[in-house]
């Protein structure tokens, strides 16, 4: 046995395609073997066929195992940027890590959906992966379990796995009491940049909110004019007033995927911001600092409320829209860009609400 500690190694995935690809076991077996039999290094895999399972601590949870320099691994295919659970442990874990300085313990492994994984992509889950410089798993995948790229890639991913957690395992051991933002001061969010991304958000969020509500609306008055007349209509005539439906509808769906996309991004980089100033608070704050900070965290959660109103009337909006986009591909093309400013607000929301946790009473030193 090794006398260094276990490595942890959170896994996740969507399950959709484990159900089909059937290979998270085994390939988390297999890292665990290789990084024993060639560094000398026990990991643990964590996997958790429901979803990674945070709980309701998860903001405290994930602070305990970066202070560990736990291994968090996005296996990733196109599916993933859809599964809400997938996004917010990404989005979560990469701002926690690079509050602390190591990013690098976001290790992520990319089957399929390469062709997403662009540094324009206004998806922030998606740079992250592409920033991250991924392990790309494709070909080994496709030959299979048994094969020499198979082995090949998970001896090489292995290596990396001990060598990321090594070098974080020594830049948190060199900051007081073992963890601790690790950045310059001059880089490290300070209370003017808290209080600066607070007003920010609360600035920012609302006005785009009532873009995004002024566009449903739109949508809605286009889809009422225009759907009145589909039940009369036949044959060649209502296919073609469907064309010309989606075609009314497309540049609609676009600007609200755009304003969704902002939203998602200022929250986002208010998490950021928030997440790297309450790692060096934890470790050198006042009390008077810490209830400071927790004031400028409740002010801007306090946009969680209208956000949710926007999430939920954006969810019964799709709902009530499912048997016409079904109808025809051009509707259901007009209709994607909806779906995925749906998903980018969900992001925001869940980012948002997580935020109280970010400073617990459990988490909070006594100064």
């Amino acid at each position: 046995m090794s006398a260094e500690p276990p490595i942890k190694c959170f896994i996740s995935y969507a399950r959709a395609d484990d159900t089909v690809m059937r290979f998270v076991d085994q390939f988390a077996a297999q890292l665990a073997h290789f990084a024993f039999a060639d560094r000398n290094r026990q990991v643990e895999p964590f996997i958790d066929h429901e979803s990674v399972g945070w709980g309701e601590e998860w903001t405290p949870r994930i602070q305990a195992s970066l202070a560990q320099a736990a291994v968090f691994m996005p296996i990733v295919t196109r599916q993933y940027f859809d599964r809400q659970a997938c996004r917010d442990e990404l989005l979560t874990y990469h701002n926690e890590a690079k509050g602390l300085g190591v990013q690098s313990l976001v290790l992520p492994v990319v089957v399929l959906g390469h062709s997403y994984l662009t540094e324009e992509n206004a998806d922030p889950a998606a740079r992250i992966i592409a920033d991250r410089q991924y392990r790309d798993f494709r070909e080994a995948w496709i030959e299979g379990p048994n094969s020499p790229v198979w082995r090949r890639e998970l001896v090489r991913l292995a290596n990396d796995l001990v060598t990321v957690v090594e070098n974080a395992e020594r830049t948190l051991a060199s900051m007081p009491n073992g963890t601790g933002a690790v950045c310059l001061p001059d880089d490290r969010p300070g209370s003017i940049e808290l209080g600066e991304a607070t007003e920010r958000m609360v600035a920012e969020a609302g006005p785009i909110a009532m873009r995004i509500n002024a566009t449903m609306e739109h949508l809605g008055q286009v889809l009422t004019e225009r759907s009145a007349g589909l039940a009369h209509l036949e044959g060649d005539q209502a296919r073609q007033a469907i064309r010309d439906t989606a075609a009314a509808i497309e540049p609609l769906g676009r600007e609200f995927e755009s304003g969704a996309a902002e939203l998602q991004q200022v929250v986002f980089e208010t998490d950021a911001v928030f997440r790297g100033y309450v790692a060096h608070l934890l470790e050198t704050g006042t009390a008077a600092e810490i209830e400071e900070a927790r004031s400028s965290l409740a002010e801007a959660r306090g946009e969680l409320d209208s956000l949710q109103e926007v999430q939920e009337a954006v969810a019964l909006f799709l709902e009530q829209l499912r048997p016409l986009e079904l109808a025809s591909a051009p509707m259901r093309l007009a209709f994607r860009p909806l779906r995925t400013g749906a998903g980018s607000i969900a992001t925001a929301v869940g980012l948002i609400r997580r935020w109280p946790d970010m400073l617990s009473e459990t988490a909070a030193p006594a100064r």
